[in-house]
């Protein structure tokens, strides 16, 4: 090895995502926590450090100490923070308008959780546009990475391991190396412990260094490649992470190397080569993986598969429903419609997961899942963007009204009630709120929709249907997993059965064994409209079930009615869970702890403690002497859920009533 004065750097970047679902506590308990504390432990090793905005707002959401982690790192210079898209969107397959909202709403929550604007990109998937360069030098970022294969395409010659820049429409940016080879070597590193043939790597760079030059080595891969994927294969998360902590101690005592990152490499080093124009290019794998599915390469796919053709043309939809009350928004000065729009781009971003990429395999072939394919929730879920901007766009200007519309185009029409200030939108499948809005603040009530379960099936934005393909992610978070998230949502039982619609609703034992029980909340019901009531009505064996809104001054009243018009006695039990998710948007930048909650007897009060919004919901039919009840506070995310369980006999012939008023705004005793 050559004595040199000059060190060779080390650029190491581990990039962190998870769509916003209950996937994130398992991701971090075997992942995240325990990556963040053995680096911690090495303060020398510096690192360069992408997290997804989706991870970054569940982060905060369930574990905000994460969060401060590494905001102490970026303080103590250990690591630097990229930006890029908010979701992991490919910015090759998404229009130009939800790619700006992508990496705008990323830098966003970076600024927000750790107060400053990064300088570095995060290129989800590595693809390549030239077109790249205007939009991420224009959102404010001076440098990415980039495969080596493309420069290679452009004409470069010189060695891989030099800094370079590149232009387009006048807007420059600098360009590191994506080292496959490298990336390769820390893999074995990392399963295998083959520490000899990557620091013989190193040598081999580092020798190649004239005088006049210096090379710079950069390592990009998943953090999950350090704990998650070795788990999913039914393998060691604790070696793979022991061997990553060997390695940093071995190049600790290493004289010649020098652990840095990006931007601390900008600011004594200039970049020695300039490229003026780079043809597009497909990441590595995706080539690999669009060809098993039998696709000439990822462009084909990205052109040609069914579902990014369905979910883009979906997307350019919604997009342009946000641009029409974007425009109107910036003419007027509507507070409400303004915050109601920020909920829709982020709820809009949340549901563009990793759009446009390639079949993805998460360990064994068992565990494979298809990215973007038609009738998944993680995607589909995007059209619930369409209640957000209905509620901004009537904000502007309301008055008291009832009117049917589907406004999410998914088959099922809703009935949209506006009394005071309070909209309810209201579906007739299981006869229950899906979305309510206060339209002077702007703020959700009701509805909880910016978080849903991991690879729901899809039928509407009314229904749920539970179908998992990773059994190991779901062992450990299954007790998060909530069925019912919106408003009047019920379970009913006559005498022993559940009735209604067979549903999914829970897992057992084994990956592949469901409860399937007949779920009133998820059965369509007739539906009448008299004045300012609305009626649904569903019979079962001659009992007669009618449960009735009614709306007064904003707040909402709902009777059910239980009618036996036969000559049987029947023990009926009428579980209702209401499901508050009170300005929710705030709990992904502040956590949990601002949700507050509190019972009393037939009482149950919510409130967000940050926003100062608060509702209750009570039952105020008075129970007799032989009717049992209970009210409980359950866990819901991104919100306060609370179950009524009331158990009642019904004679002969014989009719019972139970009421509730929902208040919304009423402030906590």
């Amino acid at each position: 090895m050559n004595n040199k004065k000059k060190k060779l750097n080390v650029v190491y970047v581990f990039h962190a995502n998870q769509c916003l679902n209950n996937v994130i506590l398992w991701a971090d308990k075997v992942c995240y926590d325990n990556f963040f504390k053995m680096v911690r432990k090495h303060p020398k090793i510096k690192l360069v450090i992408h997290v997804s905005g989706t991870l970054l707002q569940g982060m905060r959401y369930f574990f905000g100490d994460r969060i401060e982690t590494i905001k102490q790192g970026v303080e103590d210079g250990q690591f630097e923070i990229l930006g890029s898209t908010y979701s992991q969107s490919i910015l090759y397959s998404c229009n130009n308008y939800d790619n700006d909202n992508q990496i705008k709403l990323h830098k966003e929550v970076i600024n927000e959780y750790f107060g400053f604007t990064p300088k570095g990109f995060w290129n989800p998937e590595r693809c390549w546009s030239q077109d790249y360069v205007s939009l991420i030098s224009q959102n404010g970022y001076g440098h990415t990475l980039i495969e080596e294969k493309f420069l290679k395409a452009a004409g470069v010659k010189t060695h891989a391991n030099l800094v370079r820049t590149t232009e387009h429409n006048g807007q420059k940016l600098t360009l590191f190396t994506d080292d496959l080879k490298h990336y390769d070597l820390m893999g074995d590193v990392i399963d295998k412990r083959e520490y000899e043939k990557l620091i013989k790597y190193y040598k081999e760079v580092y020798d190649n260094m004239t005088d006049d030059e210096e090379f710079l080595v950069s390592y990009a891969n998943d953090m999950e490649a350090v704990g998650m994927w070795q788990v999913s294969n039914n393998e060691s998360a604790e070696s793979a992470l022991q061997n990553l902590d060997d390695l940093f101690s071995l190049l600790e005592k290493e004289e010649w190397l020098k652990l840095t990152t990006f931007e601390e490499y900008l600011t004594d080093h200039s970049p020695t080569e300039h490229i003026k124009n780079i043809p597009d290019g497909q990441a590595t794998w995706m080539v690999d993986s669009s060809q098993t599915q039998g696709f000439n390469d990822w462009f084909d796919f990205n052109k040609n598969y069914e579902g990014i053709v369905h979910y883009r043309k979906l997307y350019d939809k919604l997009s342009k429903e946000i641009k029409t009350v974007e425009n109107k928004a910036l003419k007027s000065n509507n507070i409400a419609a303004a915050k109601l729009l920020k909920c829709a781009k982020n709820m809009y971003a949340i549901y563009q997961y990793e759009f446009g990429c390639a079949f993805g395999s998460s360990g064994t072939e068992e565990t494979i899942y298809p990215v973007c394919n038609k009738g998944v929730v993680s995607w589909e879920a995007a059209r619930q963007t369409s209640f957000m901007l209905h509620a901004a766009s009537k904000s502007f200007k309301y008055k008291d009204e009832i009117y049917d519309k589907d406004i999410d185009n998914d088959g099922v029409v809703e009935t949209i009630v506006i009394s005071a200030n309070i909209m309810y939108i209201i579906t007739p499948i299981g006869g229950k709120i899906l979305f309510c809005f206060d339209l002077n603040k702007g703020v959700e009530i009701i509805g909880n929709g910016f978080f849903d379960e991991w690879q729901r099936k899809w039928e509407s934005n009314s229904n749920y249907s539970y179908s998992y393909n990773f059994s190991n992610f779901i062992e450990s978070v299954d007790e998060m997993i909530r069925f019912k998230r919106k408003g009047f949502e019920d379970f009913i039982k006559v005498n022993r059965f559940y009735i209604g619609d067979d549903t999914k609703v829970e897992r057992l034992k084994e990956r592949v064994d469901w409860k399937i029980i007949p779920c009133f909340a998820n059965t369509k019901l007739n539906k009448k409209k008299k004045g300012n009531k609305i009626e649904f009505n569903y019979e079962y064996d001659d009992l007669f079930i009618t449960k009735t809104y009614s709306f007064i001054n904003g707040n909402c009243e709902v009777e059910y009615s239980f009618d036996e018009r036969g000559r049987k006695a029947r023990r009926i039990i009428l579980n209702m869970s209401q499901n508050f998710a009170l300005d929710s948007i705030e709990a992904l930048m502040h956590g949990k702890e601002i949700f507050e909650n509190k019972l009393d007897k037939q009482t149950a009060y919510a409130s967000n403690t940050f926003s100062k919004i608060n509702a209750k919901i009570s039952l105020i039919t008075e129970l007799s002497e032989d009717d049992d009840f209970a009210l409980k506070e359950d866990d819901l995310i991104l919100g306060s859920r609370f179950v009524f369980d009331i158990k009642f006999r019904l004679n002969k012939l014989d009719k019972k009533k139970l009421k509730f008023l929902m208040e919304v705004l009423s402030p906590l005793p």
